[in-house]
């Protein structure tokens, strides 16, 4: 469970960005109004899914729920940052303008 805490800061890094690099692209990129209320909800929404990650490493590790599988708490925590790490570049890619990668077209 200590590589679990030791991790969040590095969740947290991932999320901070994509929040700054999703309302960075609606306000700046789409031209769209901030709304303050949809801020709020996302941020509400991402510390939610955050939470349920750490939730389900913790209850992962002080049981035996998967681990015949091979599921551990350190394999959610790092599915939660691949899953806020990806959701950064695709709105890197949209504020950068860069659409459909794909390899050798690079």
């Amino acid at each position: 469970m200590a590589e679990v805490i030791g991790m969040l800061p590095v969740l947290g890094i991932a999320i901070l960005m994509n929040v700054l690099m999703g309302t960075f692209y609606n306000v700046s990129v789409k031209e769209l109004a901030f709304d303050r209320s949809k801020f709020i909800d996302g941020i509400f929404k991402a510390l939610s899914i955050a939470f349920t990650f750490i939730g389900l490493a913790f209850c992962f590790d002080r049981t035996d729920l998967l681990r015949g599988v091979g599921v551990t708490p350190m394999m959610i925590m790092d599915a939660a940052i691949v899953v806020y790490v990806t959701k950064v570049l695709v709105n890197l890619c949209k504020v950068l303008g860069v659409e459909n990668i794909t390899p050798g077209n690079t």
